[in-house]
C-alpha cells in the first residue's frame, strides 16, 4: 500500500514537471530556437546538478524526474540548435540567392541588422533610406522649432498681457488716488457753514455761561449774554482754530471780516 503510495506521487510530480518544463520550453521556442536552447539548456544543467547531488532532499524519486527532465531539456536544447543552424543557413543562401527576400525577411526582426545589410546589399536603396531618414529627422526638427516658437510667442503674448493688466490696475489706482487727493483737497478748500442754532461767545467761560443759561432755561440771562459776549452763528462760514472735546474754538466770517469765538464742538458736526 506504501509502494503504491510512493508511485503516485512520483508520477505526479513527475507529470507536473514534464508540463512545468513543456510549458516554459514552448514560450521559449516561441521568442527563437536561441532562446530554446539556452532554456533547456540551462534546465538540463539542473537537472543534471540534482542526478548527482549527495543531498539528502535528493531522493531517488527525484533524480528519476530530474533524469526524465535532463533527457527531454537536452534534446529541445540540442532541437532548438539544431533548428537554429538550419535558419542560419536559410537565411545565408537566401541572401546569396535573393538578397531582396532576404532583407525584406530581417526589416522587421532585427532594423539595425537589416539597415547593415541594406548598405552593403543595395547602396542605392541605403542612400536613398538615410535620405528619407534624413528628411524625416530635419522635418521632426522644423516641427519642434514650430512648436518652440509658438510656445515662445504664447509666453511672450502671455506676459505682455500681465504687464498691461498690471500696468492699467497701476493707472487705475493713480487714477483713483488723484481722485480720492482731489476730493480731499476739494472738501478742504469747499466753505464750512454751522447748519444749527448754535452761538459763539468771545470766551469759554461766557459760552460756559450760555450752555448753563441754556440747561435751566434762563432767558433773561441768554438774552444778556447774546447781547454782550455772545451771538448766534447759525449760516456763518467757519474754520476750526483749536477742535476740543465738548467745546471748540472757530474763526467765523461775515461781512467782510472775522471773528475768533468759542462753541460747542457738536456745532461743527453740523458743518461737516
Amino acid at each position: 500500500m506504501k509502494t503504491a503510495r510512493k508511485l503516485i506521487i512520483g508520477i505526479l510530480k513527475l507529470v507536473a514537471a514534464l508540463l512545468l518544463l513543456v510549458v516554459v520550453l514552448g514560450f521559449a521556442s516561441l521568442i527563437s530556437h536561441k532562446a530554446l536552447m539556452i532554456t533547456g539548456g540551462i534546465i538540463a544543467a539542473s537537472a543534471f546538478a540534482v542526478i548527482f547531488s549527495k543531498d539528502a532532499a535528493a531522493t531517488k524519486t527525484n533524480k528519476a524526474i530530474a533524469s526524465v527532465v535532463f533527457v527531454l531539456a537536452a534534446l529541445m536544447a540540442f532541437g532548438g540548435y539544431v533548428e537554429g543552424q538550419k535558419e542560419q543557413k536559410r537565411i545565408a543562401a537566401l541572401r546569396a540567392t535573393d538578397p531582396a527576400a532576404y532583407l525584406l525577411e530581417i526589416e522587421e526582426s532585427d532594423p539595425d541588422l537589416w539597415l547593415a545589410e541594406l548598405e552593403q546589399l543595395d547602396p542605392e536603396a541605403y542612400q536613398a533610406e538615410m535620405a528619407r531618414r534624413a528628411q524625416e529627422a530635419a522635418e521632426a526638427a522644423a516641427r519642434q522649432r514650430e512648436q518652440e516658437e509658438r510656445e515662445r510667442r504664447a509666453e511672450a503674448a502671455r506676459q505682455e498681457a500681465e504687464r498691461r493688466a498690471a500696468e492699467a490696475k497701476r493707472e487705475a489706482d493713480r487714477r483713483a488716488a488723484e481722485a480720492a487727493a482731489a476730493l480731499e483737497r476739494a472738501q478742504a478748500l469747499a466753505p464750512r457753514r454751522i447748519t444749527g442754532a448754535y452761538v459763539g461767545c468771545m470766551t469759554k467761560a461766557a459760552l460756559d455761561e450760555f450752555v448753563t443759561a441754556a440747561s435751566n432755561n434762563d432767558l433773561r440771562q441768554i438774552q444778556a449774554l447774546t447781547s454782550t459776549t455772545c451771538t448766534s452763528i447759525e449760516g456763518l462760514e467757519y474754520s476750526i482754530v483749536d477742535r476740543g472735546w465738548m467745546t471748540s474754538q472757530i474763526r467765523v466770517y461775515g461781512n467782510g471780516t472775522s471773528a475768533v469765538l468759542w462753541t460747542v464742538s457738536e456745532a461743527l458736526k453740523s458743518g461737516q
